[in-house]
């Protein structure tokens, strides 16, 4: 055996040993006796092979997979194999326990040494002492590297969601962090049918008032537009599904029906606190709104394709909707003005809410001269 070779070893016990001359001269002639060399792409070991020896890494590296996955790598001086070695015996948990967890697979060209379990059994008490030390000290070390990582990971998966949010409302992030989590596992998820306000809005005139604009003056038309719509639906418990253009669609998913009449409450509430803090009229004359709300049941999941994810909600529902907001006038050609809620919406709310709209329904045609009516606010209630 070479000196390269045992002052390799030399150096596993410095770096893990409490007394490492004594740890060494004990140790060194029972655990140097074997000796392997490995080519990259050789497997070291399997999942699931028996667990009756460990590997003590002189030089190279190996990577690490479970269940197919790379986990991570391990390199000079560092034990392998510890922790099957260290099972509980077959009979008192299971017979799995003392078997291999992860496949072991050499990146580089390595050198490792065997320790066999039954040259681990024959060491004097004293020498099984040191060993025991070392193997403790091991043990510690890689806890602490897994601590490290484990923080490491909270503070990305924290600084994941917190970028997600930008994205996605709360209940699309439950459903990313399903993605993230479960993998191919979550992909059975598809949809599930519930109840639900939506909220449709627009800024009437803004095509108008922007055109001939610089961008950054269109930015100062819609910016603020924006924030106050999306910060006032939040504050009610919304979920804002997706911008477009200047519009802006959003939601309230229901569990129950005693969630639907709360959810309509706080729509309506939301639409008008848009509507009174509402600031084009002051930054530009032609600007005004439209926001259309309505209830009932839709489809809500995943609607994305080929890897993109869409967390959304669809049905004749959320097409009627739609039509709240983008009607113009009643049948009689009179203006619907800048709130609309339909029946569903009006007949959860409460009698003072209802007191701001007008007692009868003002009707209007849609797509495919389909008739629809809404409640529209009292001229006194509007801008």
């Amino acid at each position: 055996m070479s000196q390269n070779s045992t002052s390799a070893l030399s150096r596993f016990f410095r770096r893990y040993a409490k007394d490492p001359e004594r740890a060494e001269a004990l140790l060194m002639d029972p655990l140097s006796q074997h000796l392997r060399n490995l080519a990259p792409g050789d497997t070291l070991c399997r999942e699931n092979d028996p667990a009756d020896r460990l590997w003590i890494v002189e030089f190279g590296t190996f990577h690490i997979y479970r269940d197919g996955h790379f986990v991570t790598q391990a390199a000079q001086t560092e034990v392998l194999g510890e922790q099957g070695l260290l099972g509980v015996p077959a009979e008192t948990v299971a017979e799995r326990s003392k078997c291999r967890n992860s496949t072991l697979i050499a990146a580089t060209k390595c050198k490792i040494w065997i320790v066999h379990e039954q040259t681990i059994d024959q060491l004097s008490p004293e020498a099984r002492y040191h060993w025991a030390d070392v193997l403790a000290r091991v043990l510690s070390d890689k806890l602490l590297a897994t601590s490290n990582l484990k923080v490491d990971a909270d503070v990305e998966h924290s600084a994941s969601l917190s970028l997600i949010s930008r994205f996605v409302d709360k209940t699309g992030q439950t459903f990313v962090q399903g993605l993230l989590q479960k993998g191919d596992e979550f992909s059975d998820y598809r949809f599930e049918q519930v109840s639900a306000v939506v909220w449709f809005s627009d800024i009437a005139g803004f095509s108008k008032a922007a055109r001939g604009k610089a961008p950054k003056d269109i930015g100062r038309l819609l910016d603020p537009v924006m924030h106050l719509k999306v910060s006032t639906i939040q504050e009610h418990g919304g979920e804002i599904e997706v911008f477009t253009g200047d519009g802006l669609t959003a939601f309230w998913i229901c569990r129950s029906d005693d969630q639907l009449t709360e959810a309509c409450s706080k729509a309506v509430s939301a639409a008008r606190t848009v509507l009174e803090s509402f600031p084009g009229a002051k930054t530009d004359p032609l600007l005004g709104l439209r926001i259309g709300l309505h209830a009932g049941n839709a489809l809500a999941g995943n609607f994305g394709a080929n890897g993109r994810i869409a967390y959304s909600l669809t049905g004749e529902m959320i097409n009627d909707g739609s039509r709240y907001e983008s009607a113009r006038v009643d049948v009689d050609g009179h203006e619907l003005g800048p709130i609309r809620i339909s029946p569903s919406v009006h007949e959860r709310i409460s009698s003072e809410q209802r007191g701001v709209f007008k007692k009868k329904p003002r009707r209007f045609v849609a797509k495919h001269d389909a008739l629809f009516a809404a409640y529209v606010l009292k001229a006194a209630n509007r801008r």
